[in-house]
């Protein structure tokens, strides 16, 4: 049974609405391994939710080729005036990615993904309160887990993210998705059961262009890291690549491994760390790079492996381990880490005897 045939938008006008109270947990918006993002803010919500008679969805192009592994988006739970807090709430979410026709939104012609078969993580407790016309609101985060079953999505294509729950079991409550704050296209669309409006129509708020989109971010990894910046050329033509594993963590004793491969065979190294950004800075007069904005930090020098003149030289290290041993060296939960791998390279012909590899970034969590 639908309590109402009309979007539940903003309670008020979008200038009308206060800003929104400290967050009382550390958003997951604006991380490393993200490659589409609009992070929630103060401005209001509008509603998805099958018991409201409103399905909603926004559009989205990614500036470069990505596999999205992990779907983030931010909600919470509001009477049908939008006026009162009423969560949370047991979740029932449909999650599905559609290709563009045209700019007219989904329209069942092209369905890319259907994900509404795999669990929807919520955030333990709220990340953030929102205080719409004098009333507060608790926002969750909810986190869909596709490393199972990747999506892959091409650069420069438009496509619709749509996110509807259904709380038809709980009366004069329905869920409602988050709004991101910097002015965009506007282009959210609702399927309203309205037999005058064709099955999604373009709806913007404020009406006048530009709009406001929802907040949502797609993620290519689960967090571990992303690579970046480019890796110097050794002597013996050998370019050393960074990966991770496990989780970051600020107080785990142990459970995040960075790797190196391909470095110069029996050559000494060490990973060095920074939280102040990326950069792509000559080293010396050869190919590598300083990818990590100093002031930096040292991991423990690593005796070199593999076979003089080959690329097969390996460097591993727990970090976790590395920041329990070493304190004063942990960014802590939430920090934005750079790292990148420092080895010997005697023979180089530039005015370095040593080179650096690739460099990699990731977020340290609790």
């Amino acid at each position: 049974m639908h309590r109402s045939l009309r979007p539940l938008s903003l309670a008020l006008s979008l200038t009308a609405l206060a800003v929104a109270t400290s967050p009382v947990a550390a958003q997951t918006c604006g991380v490393a391994g993200e490659v589409f993002a609009q992070c929630p803010g103060s401005l209001g919500f509008s509603a998805s939710d099958v018991s409201a008679g409103v399905l909603s969805a926004d559009d989205f192009s990614l500036a470069a080729p990505a596999t999205v592994t992990t779907v983030r988006w931010w909600g919470s739970y509001a009477d049908a005036a939008g006026t009162a807090y009423c969560g949370p709430q047991p979740d029932t979410f449909t999650v599905m990615l559609w290709g563009d026709t045209g700019g007219s939104g989904p329209d069942n012609t092209n369905l890319l993904a259907d994900l509404s078969s795999l669990p929807v993580a919520r955030s333990a407790a709220p990340v953030m309160s929102l205080d719409v016309g004098g009333a507060s609101f608790a926002v969750f985060e909810y986190e869909l887990d596709l490393s199972a079953t990747p999506v892959s999505l091409a650069a420069g294509t438009v496509y619709w993210l749509q996110v509807h729950a259904d709380l038809s079991a709980f009366p004069n409550c329905t869920w409602v998705w988050v709004l991101d704050p910097p002015a965009s296209n506007g282009f959210y669309t609702y399927f309203a059961h309205w037999p005058s409006l064709p099955p999604w129509h373009f709806t913007t708020t404020p009406t006048a262009t530009p709009g406001f989109d929802f907040s949502f971010a797609l993620l290519e990894s689960a967090g571990v890291g992303v690579s970046y910046c480019t890796a110097g050329t050794s002597k013996s033509g050998c370019t050393a690549t960074l990966g991770a594993s496990g989780t970051p963590s600020a107080t785990a004793a142990t459970g995040f491994q960075l790797a190196a491969n391909g470095v110069e065979g029996n050559k000494d190294g060490l990973f060095f760390l920074g939280t102040n950004g990326r950069q792509a800075n000559a080293w010396g007069n050869g190919t590598s790079f300083q990818c990590v904005v100093p002031p930096v930090k040292r991991a423990g020098i690593l005796a070199g492996t593999g076979t003089n003149g080959a690329c097969d030289g390996v460097f591993s290290q727990d970090l976790n381990a590395r920041w329990q041993a070493f304190p004063a060296q942990n960014p802590g939960a939430g920090a934005v880490v750079q790292g990148q791998l420092w080895y010997r390279d005697p023979q180089n012909t530039s005015n370095q005897t040593t080179s650096l590899s690739d460099a990699i970034e990731f977020t340290v969590g609790p």
